[in-house]
């Protein structure tokens, strides 16, 4: 048996971007960002 799956897109609602490897690189800059100031 398997479990049927769903093809959702995940969407952000306060990141905009094109695609997966956009979202990744705005995410890393982001928490980089954080680190950096101590977060």
């Amino acid at each position: 048996m398997s479990t049927p799956t769903t093809e959702e897109t995940f969407t952000h609602p306060a990141l905009f971007y094109r695609s997966e490897a956009e979202y990744t690189d705005r995410t890393v800059a982001f928490v980089r960002e954080g680190l950096a100031a101590g977060e």
